[in-house]
């Protein structure tokens, strides 16, 4: 069987097994080339094509030629010959790719001496987080003193074929110079975008023949297709209200055109001006706007940066937290999450004025708006948010604690979540005036002791609370039973205006300050008293010989163990729960082959719920890479 015969037969086999990459490999052009040493994936036009060194195919067998396809595939899949020309080590680069695409491919289907997470053991490298964290790992400072560190160093200082990791196994270093056939130097912006453009569409297409075929996409493919299908089109005709709102800072370049020809130099191509304008765009990061509402800003940058304009994000909350340019294919890291204020941001724009074009702001609206702001503020407020601030109405928000400690109590008339924030809503309608409309209410349902420390829903609720506006809860315990915890907390609030209720011990906590925190104090004690007597009967659990006690984890269970009357609980033994263990095991089968949130629904659908919850996507990928 010669070369070409072999790579047909693997070819086959892909569309056998793996049908998403047969697909994808039967759309590149396949080359043979002694030049190459193993193989490459280069750049011709705007597609892709493959390289096989011949003399190194023949030393594979067939699992190997497979890995070896796959791991080139997803050097295109995973957009490496796009996305990466920010990431300047370009030695550490290559290897950071080599981590990231070898987890999705198994190990006896790759040669000896590939980039593995177990080669860097000292680094606690996290399994599928993406080349630029592992880049950022393998660069970071405090690292390069660890010995695999030291080892890959000097394999690059020497420029050598392979470095002797301290694991024992060598490891070859990878060179991913992409050969691009017709052009000469760096890829200019436009070429990159059509060419992103286009590896988006194969794997779409490739895509949806699996489907159609009703074929499995790989999970790792799928969450790339997933990102490509969430960018929804533009709310807003960013290209002319941008052309007619933005006026100063145009900046000015030339570009190369063959519709004239060049005046100086006969033959050549002509120069042509274009205008860019340079946006700031600030986006509140404040602790009120959801995760959602974030997106969606986002989503919305990404069409304004296509516009053709430099955009500089501006984050801020009570202050700015970040300021840098945007760049859609890098990963946005979110800065503050504290209170609202629009000021720092309109100083800073009226500061700097000349330098942009014009300050648009992303935000849910959820404070006064700035003094001395500049007219041409454009201000954007999410789909969710309110916009009565801006407008210059006074809105109060009155929040909403429901708390419940175990699910006995959720179970409970009288303390439930449900009955809690009826009462509520009844006790603000009767107490707040109606000059004060329009008012706001928001509800928050915490489950969870209030004994421990602060939850992060009511840090948030307390960040972004104003003057006039007032957090209600049912009862005092349910706030809070452990003073010192809370009393820093309270008093902040008193002092910045906030008004603090609990309905049924009709408190007012500026009012009744002494009573209210003697509450706190009974219900501290209350709590000290319960947790003295589960100690005591934890103890004489153990003293009797049980295994453990308290709650087991998910896939464990209790087997009592019976005296010779068949009545009386001598101990108890942990032993696994058979139906728990089967849906651990069905869920980390699913690895690899479908998204969490697919597997979630199926369990769900299923009636195979989590002690009775319903299963979410992140609880799936926990016990996934547990």
């Amino acid at each position: 069987m010669n070369r070409d015969e072999q790579l047909a037969k693997a070819v086959k086999t892909l569309m056998l097994k793996d049908p998403f990459y047969g697909l994808l490999l039967m759309s590149l052009e396949r080359q043979w080339d002694k030049r190459v040493p193993t193989a490459c994936v280069g750049i011709k036009g705007i597609n892709y094509f493959l390289k096989i060194g011949p003399d190194f195919w023949d030393e594979l067998d067939l699992d190997k030629r497979l890995g070896i396809l796959k791991h080139e595939l997803l050097h295109i899949g995973m957009f490496h010959l796009v996305n990466y020309d920010h990431l300047k080590d370009k030695e550490k680069a290559n290897i950071a790719m080599d981590l990231e695409i070898n987890q999705y491919i198994p190990r006896n289907q790759l040669p000896a001496g590939g980039c593995f997470l177990d080669s860097f053991p000292e680094l606690n490298l996290e399994p599928k987080a993406g080349t630029n964290y592992y880049y950022k790992q393998l660069t970071d400072p405090a690292n390069q003193d660890k010995p695999s560190m030291q080892a890959l160093n000097d394999a690059i200082k020497q420029k050598d074929d392979q470095a002797q990791m301290p694991n024992g196994s060598p490891m070859d270093m990878p060179g991913h110079e992409w050969e691009k056939e017709g052009q000469e130097g760096p890829m200019s912006e436009a070429q990159k975008k059509m060419l992103h453009a286009q590896t988006e569409h194969i794997i779409k297409q490739v895509a949806e023949q699996v489907q159609k075929s009703r074929g499995v996409i790989p999970g790792e493919f799928a969450e790339i297709l997933e990102k490509i299908n969430t960018i929804e089109p533009p709310k807003f005709d960013w290209r002319g209200y941008v052309r007619r709102f933005a006026g100063r800072s145009i900046k000015l370049y030339t570009k190369k055109t063959r519709r004239k020809e060049s005046i100086r130099i006969k033959g050549n191509p002509g120069l042509r001006l274009k205008q860019r304008k340079h946006i700031l765009a600030g986006i509140d990061t404040s602790g009120s706007v959801s995760t959602a509402e974030l997106k969606e800003f986002l989503q919305e940058m990404h069409h304004l940066k296509k516009t053709g304009n430099d955009v500089t994000v501006l984050q801020f909350d009570t202050q700015i937290t970040d300021i840098k340019e945007f760049n859609p294919r890098h990963d946005f890291t979110v800065k503050g999450r504290g209170g609202t204020c629009f000021q720092p941001g309109t100083d800073y724009y009226r500061e700097n004025i000349k330098n942009y074009s014009c300050y648009i702001v992303f935000t849910d609206g959820e404070a006064p708006p700035p003094e001395n702001a500049p007219k041409d503020i454009l201000w954007v407020v999410s789909s969710r948010g309110d916009k009565s601030y801006l407008e210059g109405k006074g809105v109060r928000t009155h929040y909403i604690l429901c708390r419940v400690s175990t699910k006995e109590q959720a179970r409970e008339n009288s303390t439930s979540l449900q009955g809690q924030e009826q009462e509520l809503r009844a006790a603000i309608a009767d107490i707040v005036p109606t000059q004060h409309s329009p008012l706001r209410i928001r509800v928050s349902n915490i489950r969870g002791s209030a004994y421990k420390s602060i939850p992060a829903i009511m840090k948030r609720i307390g960040k972004a609370a104003r003057a006039g506006d007032s957090i209600w809860v049912w009862r005092v315990d349910r706030l809070s039973r452990n003073i010192v915890q809370y009393l820093s907390w309270l008093e902040d609030l008193n002092n910045r205006g906030v008004e603090i209720y609990a309905k049924s011990e009709k408190l007012h906590y500026r009012a009744n300050k002494i009573a209210f925190i003697q509450a706190i104090l009974d219900a501290q004690k209350e709590s000290a008293a319960i947790g003295e007597r589960v100690k005591l009967a934890y103890k004489r659990k153990r003293a009797r010989g049980d295994e453990r006690v308290g709650s087991l984890p998910y896939g464990k269970r209790y087997r009592n163990i019976l005296a010779a009357n068949g009545k009386k609980i001598i101990r108890k033994v942990v032993e696994n729960n058979p139906a728990e263990i089967s849906i651990l095991n069905t869920i980390k089968q699913a690895k690899n082959k479908e998204l969490p949130n697919i597997t979630a629904n199926k369990l769900n659908r299923s009636r195979k719920f989590k002690k009775g919850k319903r299963w979410t996507a992140s609880m799936v990928k926990r016990y996934q890479n547990k």
